[in-house]
Formats: structure tokens, sequence, C-alpha cells
């Protein structure tokens, strides 16, 4: 372990406060780099490690915070150990003369500062900033889980969907599938697997021969499993269909016809004992109803916008250790 990170893990234990390094991958899958946030409650400032793997990057985040420690007058800079490796570029001093050190040597750094002068997180782009700033509303699980189905709807849109006939990923495959049935085209997908087994991917070929062109046509598509990969492979064949003229264009709805699921009114009987418990609760609770007045024709809302209670977002607890046993036979 770094002597930086050592003497960070001894400072914390020192003045009893609980640290948390967070890592996260950034860049492409053949260059894949990670960052690391190291947090220390109680104070504002993370810090930021990259590396080419998770144990460097912790410990240049906890180089990074020592640093800040240091700049606050927090810390000693003479009460941190310097790790000596061969870390830098030698040479370029005098002749006889001692080589002087690179600037992230004499700060105590075994490697380069992430940043460089000048710079920091907040120029850096979004993949170096932390996941949430200062100043900001506390981040909820329910804020993450909305940005990832924004993210996922947003994947899904197809803007070339007009150019291509309307066909898309989801009526692709099923249009294949007829075409293939009423021309009597015997075909299947050929799968292969590459990549790591931690991200893995699959590429997906199909070809087949076409009377109507008298040619072959083929498409080969990537996904990250095998459905994915058969839509996009299925998708590029129709396509090539489209413009060859053998199919024509997709005829039809793309989107959900949202009235159709909408029931229509119908008039209820209400118990006058339950009329009478309704308007106790909402009595109990200072919640005014909605009024809906009698000559109107246009639909009327009955939500209200009276809040009842703001629920305090919890913090996020820091990781710890979970104790575990194995389980016991139970005769009984």
């Amino acid at each position: 372990m770094s002597l930086a990170k050592v003497f960070f893990h001894q400072w914390c234990t020192k003045n009893n406060v609980n640290h948390t390094f967070e890592c996260r991958a950034t860049g492409p899958k053949n260059r894949q780099r990670f960052l690391c946030e190291c947090r220390v409650e109680g104070y504002t400032y993370v810090g930021a490690g990259n590396s080419s793997n998770k144990k460097d990057a912790q410990i240049n985040a906890a180089k990074d915070f020592v640093q800040y420690l240091i700049r606050q007058g927090i810390v000693s800079a003479l009460e941190v150990p310097i790790d000596t490796g061969n870390g830098g570029e030698s040479g370029g001093g005098e002749p006889g003369g001692e080589v002087p050190l690179p600037p992230h040597m004499g700060l105590g750094l075994n490697s380069r500062p992430v940043f460089q002068p000048g710079q920091g997180p907040n120029t850096m782009g979004s993949a170096y900033m932390p996941l949430q700033r200062e100043g900001e509303t506390p981040q909820t699980y329910q804020d993450i889980i909305a940005d990832q189905k924004r993210v996922e709807e947003a994947e899904d849109v197809d803007m070339n969907a007009a150019i291509h006939g309307n066909w898309t990923i989801e009526n692709a495959k099923s249009k294949l599938h007829q075409f293939m049935d009423l021309n009597k085209i015997k075909a299947d997908y050929c799968y292969t697997m590459v990549g790591p087994d931690h991200t893995k991917s699959f590429i997906c070929e199909m070809g087949f021969y076409v009377n109507q062109l008298g040619r072959k046509i083929s498409a080969r598509e990537t996904g990250s499993n095998k459905q994915s990969a058969s839509k996009s492979c299925a998708l590029s064949i129709v396509r090539q269909l489209f413009h060859l003229g053998v199919i024509e264009a997709f005829s039809g709805t793309l989107k959900k016809n949202k009235d159709a699921e909408q029931m229509p009114p119908y008039e209820v009987m209400v118990a006058p004992e339950l009329e009478t418990q309704v308007y106790e609760v909402l009595s109990d609770l200072k919640i005014v109803p909605i009024k809906i007045p009698h000559d109107t024709k246009e639909p009327v809302s009955l939500l209200s916008d009276q809040v009842l209670d703001d629920f305090v977002t919890s913090k996020p607890q820091p990781a710890g250790v979970v104790s575990w046993s194995p389980p016991q036979p139970n005769w009984n």
C-alpha cells in the first residue's frame, strides 16, 4: 500500500472521521480507466484519482485529499511521508550536479497529478465531476431511477426512422420473419461472442438469397446480448429490403393511442356512511376537496395541490462490513 494512503487512513482514524472511496469506469472499453472519488465526513472537498485500475485510482484519490489538507494547513507537509519510486523522468540537470525532482515527486506523489495546473473537475467534463456537487439538492434513489428511465427512453427514439420507411428496432424483426415465411426462406441468426468475460458482447450475422433482386443480402450487427444483436441485424436487413423496393414502408401506428386507453365516464352510487367517513378524514388532514361544477362539460382534475408532508431525505450511509454466519441445521 502507498505510504500516502497509509497516512490518510491513520489521519482519519486519529480524527475519528469516516471516509469512503467511490470508483466508476470512464472511457471506451479498449482504453478503460477508473475515476475514484474520496470523501471524508465533515469536509466538502472531494479528492479525485484517475488510473487504469481501481487500486491505483484509490491511492491517487487519497494523495489528492492529503494535498488538500496540506493546502488548508490542517496537516503539515513534513508529516506526510514521501513515496520513493521510479516515477518521473530522470535527467535534464546540469552535469555533475544533482538532478532536480519532477514537480509531482516534490509533492510526495508517486505519479503525475490527475489535473494539470489551473484545471480541475469543473473544467474536465462530467466524467471527472463528483456525482453530487456542493450546494445541489441531494439526489435520491428515485431521482437516479428517473434519470436511467429517461436515458433508456432517449435511446429508444430513432430519429432516422422516417427516411427508412418508419422501420424501427421494435417492428423490424417481426416483419423480417413474415417476409421469410412468405418467400419460404430458411436462414438462422449466427452469433459470435467477443470480449472478456466481464464485458461480453455478441455479433449477429444473417444472409440469404432474394429472388426479387437476384442477389444475396446480408447484415452484421453487434449488441450487449443476443436479443439486441438479433434485433439490430433484422433492422439492417429490413431497411435494405425497403430501399431496394422489395418491401413497403411501415404503415402501422408508431405511437400508442392514448384516447383508446381511457374508459368512458359512468355514474356510481356512494353510500352515505362512506361519504361521511371520507369527509372526516379530509377534515382531519386539513384538505379541502375539489369542487366539481355541475354546468361544465370539461374534465376536472381531482388531484389536490396541497402537500401532505415533507419527507426528509436520509443521508447515504458509508460502506461497512456486514456480519455473516453459515446457516445452522434446524432438526425441529
